[in-house]
Parts: C-alpha cells; structure tokens; sequence
C-alpha cells in the first residue's frame, strides 16, 4: 500500500509520499477538528436561538410602545409568539447537551460505568441552580404535554434621569404558572415546591443559558490542546508539500493506493473548514451575569 498527499484541484502529477502512521494521523486529526467543529456549531445553534428569543422580547416591547393594544386576543398573540419562541430555544438546548456529549465523549471516551465528562458538569449545574432544574424539566413537560408560557404581562413604569425628568420604560413579562404545570402528573414534585407560584422566564431563560455557556467553556478548555495538535499535524504537512512543490495550490488530498494503483481510500487535507471554527469561537463568547444584563434604547449623554 502507497501513501500520499497531491494536489486535488491541478491534477498535478506532484505526490509526496508518506508512511502508514503519518496517513492515519492525519486522517485521526481531521476527525478530532471535525469534532471540534461540531461542538462549536452546536453552541453557535444554541446562542442564536436565545438571540431570538430575547429579539422577540424587544420587538414586543416597542410595539407596546408604539401601539394602544391590550385585550384578551392581544395577550393571546403575545404568548404565541414568545412560545414559540421559547420551544425553539428549548429545543437546542437540548440539542446542544445531547449532541456536546456525545462529541466530547468521542474525543474523551469514558471508562466503563464512568458518567461522562460533559455529564459531570451538567449534573453540578443541575444540582446548584434551580433555573437549571426548571428549565430542564420545563422542556420535558413542552415535549409531552403543553406549552410553556401561561400568562404574560406588559409593563411600564418611570425611572429618574440625570436631567432631573423622568423616562418610561416598556418591556414585557412572561410566566409559566405552577398551577397549570402542577396539571401534570410527570412534573417533578420537587421542583414544583421549589419554584413560586409565577415563574418569570425572562430570568430562567438568562441563568440556564448562563449555565449552559459555563458547560462550554470548561469544554473548550478540555479540548483546546488537542484541536491545536491536530490542527498543527495538517498544516505541518502542507508546509512540506509547499516547500517541495510550491506551484501546488494549497487544496491538497491524502490517499492511500494499492499495489493495483487504485486508490481504497482518500480525504482532503485542508483547515479552511476549521478556520470556521475558530471564528464561531471567538465570535460566541462565553455568557457571565445574563440575569443582570439587558439590552436598552435608552439615550446617554455623550
């Protein structure tokens, strides 16, 4: 068996040739970016879907602003909008949480009977936040029961500037109800004792993606050294083939070719896809204090 890297867009005659081990590492080292890849895409899934979330929160709030609205049928099409919303989010969160720990575990494969590593953390931020718990079991009840906003309020009132006058705020409030959530027989008994009788999900939704943001960055702490030795295993090789064959443009293909000269298998030796996960990182910071941010129009004095 032969083993080489080409040029995969010139159809160049040019190979470099190399061993077995050097083909496997790379072929291992493109899995772990793939990985890599995915855990970031998941979380970039995750965060724009808590963009929309408090988006329509925004939205609506000027348009109670603008607007002479209320009734029964104005409230109704407020908490269908939120609702969806909300599924949405809870949704990928889910998504997010299966998906990481399977990746993670992919990279870090578990000893037997052992809880995996994304499991761990998951399991403590469950223990210590109740808005952890809630959410967790609220998804639960949206997927086999109802929806998970009951009630929704619109809010104004006056805060004092610094030029001596006062200014309106307009937001909005949604709640689920633990009268309704306690219609279902599978909700959690504990942790409908440990929740009030109106749950504002403006603050659930903001601490549990708080916690889940907090999951990512102990993963990205985990996995950050071997992303960059896998990185560093591709480019080391396209640098060679550079030096050998500096025509060669930089899309290169790994293959392995038997004693027929048929190629049994191949991949592309390429990191402009893992330059995407680099951006996804640095573009989805990690979220600290969510419950005490909040985007305003308020105008400042420049």
């Amino acid at each position: 068996m032969k083993y080489i890297i080409k040029d995969s867009i010139l159809g160049t005659e040019n190979e470099k040739v190399i061993t077995q081990k050097e083909y496997k590492q790379l072929k291992d080292a493109r899995k772990i970016l793939a990985k890599g890849l995915a855990i970031e895409e998941k979380y970039d899934v995750l965060l724009s879907n808590y963009m929309d979330f408090e988006n329509e929160i925004l939205q609506i709030s000027t348009e109670a602003m603008i607007y002479n609205q209320n009734g029964y049928d104005y409230f109704q099409i407020i908490i269908a909008r939120m609702n969806k919303r909300l599924i949405n989010f809870l949704t990928a969160s889910r998504l997010y949480i299966d998906h990481i720990k399977q990746h993670v575990n992919d990279l870090y494969p578990a000893i037997a009977n052992e809880k995996s590593f994304v499991q761990v953390h998951c399991s403590n931020k469950y223990d210590r936040f109740l808005e952890y718990r809630f959410m967790e079991e609220l998804r639960n009840y949206v997927q086999h029961c109802e929806f998970p906003i009951h009630h929704a309020t619109v809010q104004n009132w006056k805060e004092d500037n610094k030029k001596g006058s006062r200014d309106m705020i307009h937001s909005i409030d949604i709640f689920s109800l633990k009268s309704y959530l306690k219609e279902d027989d599978k909700f959690k008994k504990k942790i409908l004792s440990e929740i009030e009788e109106k749950v504002n999900l403006k603050t659930y939704v903001r601490k549990y993606v708080e916690c889940l943001s907090e999951v990512q960055a102990v993963i990205r702490n985990r996995v950050t050294n071997k992303l960059s030795e896998a990185r560093k295993l591709i480019e080391d090789q396209m640098v060679e083939h550079k030096k050998i064959y500096p025509k060669d443009s930089s899309a290169l293909i790994a293959s392995s070719i038997n004693s027929k000269g048929i190629v049994t298998d191949e991949f592309p030796l390429l990191l402009s896809w893992d330059d995407i996960r680099i951006d996804l990182e640095k573009k989805n910071r990690i979220m600290k204090n969510q419950t005490r941010r909040y985007v305003s129009g308020q105008i400042k004095d420049a």
